[in-house]
């Protein structure tokens, strides 16, 4: 009974996905159908002009709120999912795009040319429009997708990871002896740059960030025993949009070599089901990738909220004092790229900064 019920839920999960994703696809057409006007008709008016220079103030305006609003919307899409569930731009570009051929032979259909356009020019000049408007949106949805990414987090939860963990009758230096020597870390593609110490007796290993499997390795002394020390892993595939487990094969080949690691050194151990805090620690470092940094926003401290409440403002501030033609566009540009900088040198270092003390907590 419970797996027909996982099975009508992941089904109607996949039908929510496709209608939001057509439903994306029909906002992206309105607003783009809307830039491409405004580009043309200027291209018209004065084809010179506009090819030498730039396009007008209203079609950079809207080819912005195009791209902003596709990835407002993948983002609050996304975080309807329970579990979450990345909805990506690239597919409802991809989707628009094919809106794109529809109107254009609803076009040929319905409109009188003259002189008559043949079936063989119209299918290739529709082709043409189709595939440049296929380029340009799969572009837009790739830097889309890249900033869903970074702030939903990828797919996944536990339930798509492999985990065991380990109770060793050693101290912990001893165990670190065994995880930092050169053999043990080739044998699992260990990165030494990416070992971090998280506390006075706790320290993590991972794989490097690119890998596509990954493997973290926590150590942390047993706290009701420091003769004791606990070890737990956790590893997965990473793909473009999320994580998924390992085979049974390659999981066991790194249990084995862990444990052979250990038995050669001399050390013993136990098998650790229990929810240490090792593994507790495995979690937090392996499934971080999966976290949203908006929820982050919520833990910021209150100086922090107060430069980012004040940079929306004066963002709307200034759209708003620039349509009304008190500023130049050229000004307007200006404070856009200084609101940018102010972004990536003050609020995204906060953003790492309040993670990684998270993660030490």
């Amino acid at each position: 009974m419970e797996e027909i019920y996982k099975k009508l839920e992941a089904e109607e999960a996949t039908i929510r996905y496709i209608v939001l994703v057509f439903l994306g696809a029909g906002i992206n057409f309105t607003i783009g159908l809307a830039v491409m006007i405004s580009g043309i008709t200027a291209l018209i008016q004065s084809p010179i002009q506009t090819l030498s220079s730039t396009l007008p103030q209203s079609t950079t305006l809207l080819a912005t709120c195009y791209f902003v609003i596709g990835i407002l919307y993948s983002i609050s899409a996304s975080l309807t999912f329970r579990p979450k569930r990345i909805l990506s731009p690239l597919y409802i570009q991809i989707t628009t795009a094919a809106f794109v051929s529809i109107v254009i032979m609803f076009v040929f259909m319905t409109v009188s040319f003259y002189p008559p356009i043949d079936l063989v020019v119209g299918s290739i000049v529709a082709l043409v429009l189709f595939l440049f408007s296929l380029m340009i949106f799969f572009v837009a949805g790739i830097g889309q997708t890249l900033v869903v990414k970074f702030l939903v987090g990828l797919n996944g939860t536990k339930e798509n990871v492999n985990s065991f963990g380990l109770l060793i009758n050693s101290k912990l230096e001893n165990v670190l002896k065994v995880l930092n020597s050169s053999d043990f870390q080739e044998a699992l593609l260990l990165d030494r740059r990416e070992k971090r110490k998280t506390g006075e007796h706790s320290c993590v290993f991972r794989t490097p960030r690119a890998a596509r499997q990954q493997l973290f390795i926590a150590i942390i002394e047993d706290p009701n025993d420091n003769e004791k020390t606990q070890l737990a892993t956790v590893s997965y595939r990473q793909t473009y949009y999320g994580i998924m487990k390992l085979g049974h094969l390659v999981e066991d080949q790194r249990k084995r070599t862990i444990t052979s690691a250990l038995k050669k050194a001399g050390l013993t151990f136990s098998s650790d089901n229990t929810d240490s805090l090792a593994r507790l620690m495995a979690y937090t470092h392996g499934l971080s990738i999966t976290e949203s940094k908006l929820l982050t926003l919520r833990s910021l401290p209150p100086h922090s909220k107060a430069i980012l409440i004040g940079l929306i403002s004066m963002i709307l501030i200034m759209t708003a004092i620039w349509q009304g033609n008190c500023i130049t566009f050229e000004m307007y540009e200006t404070f856009l790229v200084f609101a940018v900088f102010s972004i990536l040198f003050d609020l995204l270092p906060l953003l790492r900064t309040k993670r990684k003390k998270l993660e030490l907590d």
